[in-house]
């Protein structure tokens, strides 16, 4: 005697139907599939990241910033400011290149005409025309960068090169003499 149920729950379909046993058994398989592709998808996005790596891409440490007659004498010229954060100060004695980062924490120092001084805009640290410090919590005078000439007669600036005290100052290599 075999009875049928109308109703047993099954679809209409036997082959569209998965008894909850036979899926439990094939549930690891399952999980074990998405990990191995989602490990090869990883490390293929990782191997593709490696071609191009994060570089920080700096401007030169040397550079030529023009002639000796490009620069007018008792003056403060910033037209490299942006591009290689310097100043530029020519006065009778020759011309030499500061360093336009504050020694506080690096911020962007600017000249200031009408007040004869550099300024930190960040902590309010203020310097001469030389580069030292006035006021404000600065440790340090402004850094001076090498310069140079070359044979066609442009300035070489060497910022890889600092003059970070006042006695380095009056060395050759960090005052061009006019």
């Amino acid at each position: 005697m075999t009875e049928t149920h109308e109703n047993s729950g099954t679809p209409e379909n036997e082959a569209e139907w998965m008894p909850r046993r036979k899926f439990m058994t094939r549930l690891p398989a399952y999980v074990g599939w998405a990990a191995f592709w989602t490990w090869i998808a990883g490390s293929s996005i990782a191997a593709i990241r490696y071609m191009f790596p994060k570089v920080r891409y700096e401007p030169p440490s040397k550079f030529k910033i023009g002639k000796i007659d490009d620069y007018v004498v008792d003056s403060i010229d910033s037209r490299w400011l942006k591009e290689h954060r310097i100043l530029v100060v020519r006065n009778p004695e020759g011309l030499y290149v500061l360093k336009s980062e504050c020694t506080h924490l690096g911020c962007m120092v600017s000249w200031f005409n009408s007040e004869t001084r550099f300024k930190c805009p960040c902590h309010g640290s203020f310097f001469d025309v030389e580069g030292d410090v006035i006021g404000g919590p600065a440790p340090g005078p402004l850094v001076r960068a090498a310069v140079s000439l070359d044979p066609t007669g442009n300035i070489v600036v060497d910022t890889s090169q600092i003059a970070t005290g006042p006695e380095d100052r009056k060395k050759r290599r960090f005052l061009l003499r006019a």
